[in-house]
């Protein structure tokens, strides 16, 4: 998995998918989940929602694959497995907010190493 300022690439599926959290993506999310950009990163972060994960996922590829589906995510999801899902969304949560890199990457490490979260 590589980090852009703004995009976090990963390898799955037999190619590198690139995660981007921009405007378009934020408001797909929206849309789809009914949360506010806010919401939804809470949502990620605290309360482990792996539909606002797959939703963040399926979004921020979208610029990658304009006719990628929640089918499609949720296979990737299974090959790389939920640990690493929430990570690239993290990571690509982090990056579209920069100034909060640190304060979401500690929340998303601090819920790893508790075992809660989505990937427990």
């Amino acid at each position: 998995m590589t980090k852009k300022s703004d995009s976090v690439t990963f390898e799955a599926a037999g190619k590198s998918w690139t995660v981007r959290l921009d405007a378009r993506a934020w408001i797909e999310v929206e849309d789809a989940t009914g949360l506010g950009l806010n919401d939804a990163a809470q949502a990620i972060m605290n309360k482990g929602s792996f539909k606002t994960v797959c939703m963040c996922m399926m979004a921020g590829l979208r610029h990658q694959d304009a006719e990628i589906t929640l089918d499609k995510v949720l296979d990737l999801a299974t090959e790389i497995g939920n640990e690493r899902l929430l990570t690239v969304v993290g990571e690509a949560l982090a990056a579209s907010f920069p100034s909060a890199k640190g304060k979401v990457g500690n929340a998303l490490k601090a819920k790893a190493e508790a075992g809660t979260g989505i990937s427990s």
